[in-house]
């Protein structure tokens, strides 16, 4: 309450009045405010002062998704209750501007997008927390025109400042609370230093530049007493952003500064507070973006390690949007589908990184992100919409710099400038998106206040035709509002389900109560193909436990097993229908098919090739869907005996590994193809030959160094080993059979260190866990493991699993 009440004294201070003239146009609806008039108000509040601090930790993402459920809710309830008040009013009053239609056209651009891909649903609802869906787009354009529409008067809109910038500095002083280490107590996400409720530890450095513009306005009306308790929390703004240490930030506040510095020489009122507050930013901002490495190593000394955060830089998002606009110009790929884009469209050079496997759902802006997935036509109207209105607020600064509205229009547009500056430079996610859109209202709102844009009155009910069709308008908005609401809340239902099955397998390892679970997701939630997608592998681990269990009958056991595999094809079917553009969904499939291939089923191995045909054809440089299509062949081989199937599996492989040279798992299988094709002398000197000319490629070494290993060569082994570890550190299965030769040759001590540096790279993988358990009680490394398991280097799969995979 210590910051709202000083943010209250400073509203206060402003002295923000509205003349009755503003409203002039049209007194046919009273301007008397009802208490849902006041209740809708108080939800637009609840939405700024929580968006910037609310999260909940019920759910698989204990962030985004809850923000998402926070502000639909509220925005929907809000508008419910505008409506209530509307009807009781007999009319609403609103802006009048081109600006709105621009907004109405981006909602029908955004639909036809949404309707012309082939995931309509998921373009159009998305699976929760997306920022590029037709329904999150209309929550977004919901709650600037509410904030437009409810808080136009200057003392309303002065108060929606307030406790905007009350969450924003309760978001700053917990991020930094956290930082040094006293929310650990609290358990959960907070026991991280680096936990940012704004989604992204360089999230919470942005969020602290937009406090830190925001107070700015507030320094230039503060004096005496407030003026330092604003500086304080501009400090504090300042502090954050040096522990974050995130250079596009400072980039964005440097830019700030120059700006406000512009408005300070073209206003005449760069002196005083002013002069200071702009020396302060452009110093801040100089000091970060120079000094950026120094600045990290000493927050890395006081114990704060910022976690690694990757993107998709600005050429690559250039490439994909080319690939894309030259399939469809006008309308793009579909709303909130740059994920899929990115599986198509990525380049092989990313196979080399950790990330390999990580899908990008956004390229290196919102903005360019939204070029991809909407087309030019709809980038363009919604472009025109956004800088439509800073332009707007441009003016409205222009015009009212020496009037009693100027920091009533000076805060808005610095607000909103920060904004645009955001998204076209930064990957947002939903908590700054939807306070992009809040900051856009708040724009709307002021221009209202400071009567640069007019206002009209909507009479509702009146006699003849007019009155009729508005009747029919606010009943399909209340059908449409509780629709959106029921959405929004079966779909967190869902996500609750979703978050406790897995919670089960997890903890239990209860198959029928994660089934359970996870059919009370679906059932909540339909259009979500992860849900599907689990749900079958559910179903495929049963059927293979029910393989290993020698005690039903073999008539019960065919009906139980049909029964069960028939539920795993099912679900994995509606997953691709629920989202055909996903890879994963293909490939789920496919992995049961596969599975049926040693079984013998007839027309199994067929079937799978074909599900991986389509998973490649949505992500043609992803080497595991290769790796995964030799295995089929592999498999049916071991049926066959037909030396076709090992020659197109040895193709596949060596593709595969030509997308990412040290993937293990291809290699791995290589090896045991090259063994199977009955010349393991021949695979050796290949494999000779391939790192000798490639010496510093870990894949070919790390295949050697296996080859020798089959054949008991431990000493040549152990030296290419060595030499794959020197080049990557973290190449644990290199390490894992390191370990084992260490062990072979009684070196018990480098035989744990090796298994000690595995655990950390893996610490979830029981197999290490009881390796270095037997090591360190004096046993083989492999006791009780290999048998009853097959000795590691016969497996078809790595002792350990690979990186982003």
């Amino acid at each position: 309450m210590f910051i709202f009440n000083i943010l209250k004294g400073l509203a206060g201070s402003l002295s923000w009045r509205m003349e009755a003239s503003v409203f002039s146009e049209d007194d046919a609806v009273s301007d008397e405010p009802t208490v849902f008039y006041k209740l809708s108000q108080w939800c637009i509040l609840a939405v700024a002062f929580l968006l910037p601090v609310w999260f909940l930790p019920l759910t698989i993402s204990p962030l985004m998704f809850n923000k998402a459920l926070l502000v639909s809710v509220l925005v929907i309830l809000a508008f419910l209750l505008f409506i209530v008040h509307a009807v009781m009013r007999g009319g609403i009053k609103t802006g009048k501007h081109w600006i709105f239609w621009a907004g109405f056209a981006v909602v029908l651009l955004w639909l036809a997008s949404a309707l012309t891909t082939s995931q309509s649903g998921f373009s159009i609802w998305g699976l929760g927390a997306e920022t590029s869906t037709l329904f999150s787009l209309i929550i977004f354009l919901v709650l600037a025109w509410l904030v437009s529409a409810l808080f136009a008067e200057p003392a309303a809109l002065g108060r929606l400042l307030m406790f905007s910038a009350t969450g924003l500095g309760i978001f700053v002083v917990l991020s930094l609370l956290s930082v040094l280490g006293a929310l650990q107590w609290l358990g959960g996400p907070l026991t991280q230093r680096t936990f940012s409720t704004m989604g992204s530890w360089n999230g919470a450095g942005i969020a602290a530049g937009l406090f830190a513009v925001m107070l700015y306005p507030f320094i230039l009306a503060a004096s005496g007493f407030w003026r330092w308790v604003v500086y304080a929390l501009f400090g504090l703004s300042m502090l954050l952003m040096l522990m974050v240490n995130f250079s596009l930030a400072w980039l964005i506040l440097g830019l700030f500064a120059l700006l406000i510095l512009c408005y300070g020489v073209w206003s005449g009122t760069l002196r005083g507070a002013a002069m200071v507050t702009v020396v302060l930013l452009l110093a801040f901002s100089l000091l970060g973006y120079f000094f950026e490495k120094p600045i990290a190593n000493t927050v890395e000394a006081l114990g704060v390690v910022p976690p690694l955060e990757v993107g998709v830089n600005h050429p690559t998002t250039f490439g994909i949007i080319k690939s894309t606009l030259s399939k469809d110009m006008f309308l793009g790929n579909g709303p909130a589908t740059f994920g899929y884009l990115w599986d198509q469209e990525k380049p092989v050079a990313v196979n080399q990184t950790p990330f390999w496997g990580v899908r990008f759902a956004s390229g290196s802006s919102y903005f360019l992100t939204l070029l991809a997935e909407l087309g030019v036509l709809g980038w363009l109207v919604f472009m025109t919409f956004v800088l439509g209105l800073w332009y707007l607020s441009l003016r409205a600064v222009t015009s009212h710099a020496a009037s009693e509205y100027g920091l009533l229009v000076l805060a808005p547009f610095l607000l909103l400038s920060y904004t645009v500056f955001m998204w076209a430079l930064y990957p947002i996610n939903f908590a700054l998106a939807a306070l992009g859109f809040l900051f856009l209202g708040i724009a709307l709102a002021a221009l209202r206040a400071s009567g640069l844009m007019k206002s009209r009155s909507f009479t509702l009910f009146s006699e003849g035709t007019r009155g009729f069709v508005s009747a029919i308008f606010i009943v399909i908005f209340v059908i449409a509002s509780l629709g959106g609401l029921y959405v929004t809340v079966t779909r967190y239902m869902g996500q609750l389900a979703y978050s406790k099955g897995i919670e089960i397998f997890n903890e239990s390892g209860d198959l029928n109560a994660t089934e359970q679970k996870l059919l009370s997701a679906v059932k909540f939630d339909s259009q979500n193909d992860l849900y599907y997608r689990t749900l079958s592998d559910v179903y495929l681990l049963r059927a293979r436990l029910l393989l290993q269990n020698q005690q039903t009958t073999a008539d019960l056991l065919a009906s139980q097993f049909k029964d069960v595999l028939d539920a795993s094809l099912a679900a994995a079917q509606n997953a691709e229908k629920v989202s055909p553009m996903d890879f994963l969904n293909f490939e789920s499939m496919g992995k049961i098919y596969e599975f049926l291939v040693p079984l013998g089923t007839e027309g199994a191995a067929e079937a799978a090739l074909a599900q991986y045909d389509l998973a490649i054809k949505l992500a043609p440089v992803n080497p595991a869907l290769l790796r995964d299509k030799a295995l089929v062949y592999f498999g049916r081989y071991g049926i066959s005996q037909k030396k076709d199937d090992l020659k197109q599996a040895e193709a596949l492989l060596v593709k595969s590994t030509e997308l990412k040279p040290d993937y293990a798992a291809a290699h791995y299988l290589l090896a045991q193809v090259l063994v199977a094709e009955g010349n393991e002398k021949d695979a050796i000197a290949r494999s000779e030959a391939a790192a000798l000319l490639a010496p510093n490629d870990i894949g070919a070494l790390f295949q050697l160094g296996l080859l020798y290993y089959r054949n008991q060569r431990y000493a040549d082994s152990e030296a290419v080993f060595t030499r794959a570890v020197t080049l990557n550190d973290n190449y644990a299965n290199a390490r894992y059979f390191l370990g084992l030769i260490y062990d072979k040759n009684g070196n018990k001590q480098r035989a744990i260190e090796e298994f000690k540096k595995v655990a950390a790279l893996n610490p979830s993988n029981e197999e290490v866990k009881k390796i270095l358990v037997n090591l360190q009680g004096g046993k083989s490394a492999l006791a009780g493991i290999s048998p009853p398991s097959q000795l590691p280097e016969k497996r078809i799969e790595p002792p350990v699993k690979e990186q982003g995979n």
